[in-house]
């Protein structure tokens, strides 16, 4: 868990340490829980014996027959929802179609241990909200005992055929007000400010959703 001085500022010393750490530590590990759900097993990578020539593998992917069976036990019938003055409500749900989003964040959560919504205002004022990908995010905390989410980063390539030493990320911090934008490289070590834009939540806009607490 990543930890910020309750009401602290993001400055971009803390954002880049929180970067290179995740790229580290974590990333691999979400990567290899991908690779598990797309049935690209270690296995699959295992050298022949000195000898031998023959090396077939199969591979039964229970990984993804368990997500998809779960996700559909959970999501196969759509949460129903009832009560007085929720019409409002009930309209920003199907606006977004909030069947299709349900079954897609919970099968992140169960793919990852966890998944991210973005809230959000789109151009003709109308209230949305969309899954993030889960390797691309970064939940931060403050350091009090509720853990209160504090801020959300989303980073990705900005180049997709570039090398690993010529990489450039677009690097966004959702915080309790504002979103700031960031164009970054590898290592994380200098960031370029190139947009900042209030938002309307006031509270960071992201939801996440954790099945794992390890």
């Amino acid at each position: 868990m990543y930890l910020i001085e309750k009401n602290g500022e993001m400055t971009t010393a803390i954002l880049g340490n929180i970067l290179s750490s995740f790229q580290t530590k974590e990333l691999p590990q979400l990567l290899k829980w991908k690779n598990y759900y797309d049935g690209k097993h270690a296995i699959l990578n295992k050298k022949n014996a000195e000898g031998y020539n023959n090396n077939q593998t199969v591979v039964n992917n229970f990984c993804r027959y368990i997500t998809d069976t779960y996700n559909g036990m959970l999501t196969g019938v759509p949460v129903q929802y009832s009560g007085e003055n929720i019409n409002e409500i009930i309209d920003i749900l199907k606006f977004n179609d909030y069947v299709q989003a349900d079954t897609e964040l919970v099968k992140n959560a169960l793919e990852y241990g966890k998944a991210f919504e973005l809230n959000y205002i789109d151009e003709e004022s109308n209230i949305r909200f969309r899954n993030l990908p889960t390797i691309s995010c970064i939940d931060v905390y403050d350091n009090t005992l509720n853990n209160d989410l504090a801020y959300v980063i989303r980073f990705w390539n900005e180049e997709l055929n570039a090398s690993i030493i010529e990489e450039k990320y677009i690097v966004e911090v959702y915080g309790p007000r504002d979103i700031k934008t960031y164009r970054s490289q590898a290592g994380f070590s200098t960031f370029e400010l190139i947009d900042e834009r209030e938002h309307y939540f006031k509270d960071c806009p992201v939801t996440v959703f954790n099945l794992n607490t390890d």
